[in-house]
Parts: C-alpha cells; sequence; structure tokens
C-alpha cells in the first residue's frame, strides 16, 4: 500500500490524538477506506507513482471518506458516539469545515501531482495520461475558483466530457484537430509563445462556453487566421481537413473545356 502504516498516514491528517496502548490506530481504522483510495488513484492517476504527493491524495482522500464513521461505534442497541468526559462531539458545521478543508487541501495535491505527471512524457502515453491532455484544461486549478467553489476536483470530473465536446466543435470549424493535438501536449510542457498565445485564447473561450456564453465567432476567426499566417510555425493546419473550409472554392473557365459557365 501507499500508506505503509500509523505513522505515515498521520503525517497527512491534521490533530489526530496519539492512539494509546490497546486502542485500534487510525491506520487499522481506515483500512478499508485507504483500500478504496489507492484503487481510485491508480485507476485515475498512475500506478506508479508513489511520491509525496501522490502519499496526500490517498490519506486525505481516504479521511474524507472516513470522516463520517469515525466517531460512530456499533452497539446491540444501534448506532452510538465515541466521547469521554473530556472531549465532547463535534458539531455537524465543524465536521463540514473539516471535510470542506481536507477535499480543497486533496485537490491541491492533485494538482502539485498533475504538474509533475504531465512533464512526463512516458505518463502522458498511459491511460490515464491521455485522460488529462484530452482538453487543454488539463488540471482541476486550471478553471476559476468561482467556478468550482472550492471543489475543484469534482467540478474538472463534471465538465471533462463537456469540454472534450466542445474542443471537438472547435476543433472541426476553426482550429482544426491537428493543430488542437499540438496545443494540448504544448500545454502540458512550456508551450513557445505562438502556441501560449492559442492555448490562453482558446481556455478562455471554452471557459466562456462551458458557462453558456454565446460563441465568439469574430474571436475564432481572428485565431484562424492568426494560425494561417504562421505556415511555417505551424504547419499542421496546412494538410487539415478544417483548412479546406477556408480556401477559396471557385469554377475557372479553361480554353480547353467543352463549355463555359457564364
Amino acid at each position: 500500500m501507499m500508506i505503509e502504516n500509523d505513522a505515515a498516514l498521520r503525517r497527512y491528517i491534521p490533530n489526530a490524538l496519539v492512539t494509546v496502548q490497546g486502542e485500534q490506530s487510525l491506520f487499522d481504522k481506515m483500512q478499508v477506506e485507504l483500500q478504496l483510495s489507492e484503487s481510485w488513484f491508480v485507476r485515475t492517476f498512475s500506478d506508479t507513482d508513489i511520491s509525496d504527493a501522490a502519499k496526500k491524495v490517498v490519506a486525505t482522500d481516504a479521511f474524507i471518506r472516513a470522516v463520517p464513521s469515525l466517531d460512530l461505534v456499533l452497539t446491540p442497541n444501534g448506532f452510538g458516539i465515541v466521547s469521554n468526559n473530556t472531549i465532547a462531539p463535534a458539531s455537524r458545521d465543524r465536521v463540514d469545515r473539516l471535510l470542506s478543508s481536507l477535499e480543497q487541501n486533496r485537490d491541491f495535491a492533485i494538482d502539485q501531482l498533475l504538474h509533475t505527471l504531465l512533464l512526463d512524457n512516458d505518463w502522458r502515453v498511459t491511460a490515464q495520461g491521455r485522460f488529462f491532455l484530452a482538453t487543454l484544461l488539463q488540471t482541476p486549478q486550471a478553471f476559476p475558483s468561482a467556478l468550482h467553489k472550492g471543489k475543484a476536483w469534482q467540478y474538472f470530473e463534471q465538465t471533462h466530457p463537456q469540454l472534450i465536446l466542445i474542443e471537438q466543435q472547435l476543433a472541426e470549424h476553426y482550429i482544426s484537430c491537428e493543430v488542437y493535438a499540438r496545443l494540448r501536449n504544448a500545454a502540458a510542457g512550456t508551450p513557445a509563445a505562438d502556441e501560449q498565445l492559442l492555448i490562453s485564447s482558446l481556455q478562455a473561450i471554452e471557459l466562456d462556453l462551458l458557462q453558456g456564453k454565446p460563441l465568439p465567432y469574430k474571436q475564432l476567426v481572428s485565431l484562424v487566421d492568426h494560425i494561417r499566417q504562421r505556415e511555417e510555425v505551424l504547419p499542421e493546419w496546412q494538410t487539415s481537413t478544417t483548412a479546406e473550409l477556408y480556401k477559396s472554392h471557385y469554377f475557372e473557365n479553361k480554353k480547353e473545356a467543352s463549355g463555359y459557365w457564364f
């Protein structure tokens, strides 16, 4: 397991009291949650990364899963609250604030993790890597906080399929699939100046479209003109099917033709 023992777990859990002799450790109490979180992590991010950021993601995600039941015990007469004479159970509001703080800490750790993984060429071609490179907005914190409202990962998951469809439409009608593929790959690393201009512009357009704002036709046409004028810098555009939409198609009379159009 990525979290090997109680000491490793407690590095990422704030203000947890030390387990006294005879009590079940926090690590033992959270075995099921830790296994679920590690399985989720492997499916979603990586089956090889065991960095500190990766462990923080797993530990905080597991604690989020475990918090609602950590102070409950099952008795013959139903569930009871663990308490004693010196420590009173926390109020619902405080527990909610704890869960919100844990979720934000996990999401920042996810962002930190992804910024490292996106620089790894081997990871980019994995199933997990292809998922995040499917759009120009590749990490949860790439979305303004006003949109995700403190639930960055949840918002990222919810909007990812919609964002893929938006990019497909923009690619087919304006930017081309080939140029978009190049920009997504560049966004994961260090884009050149021309690439960064397009990436930033398209990210802003996509965020507006996610919010239901109208298609900025004039801005997109301006981006198309920018791409067309940089044949040496963005050669992918020239041979794309989208480029054909912007070529002039007209009939030309020729002397050797058997007839003429007037």
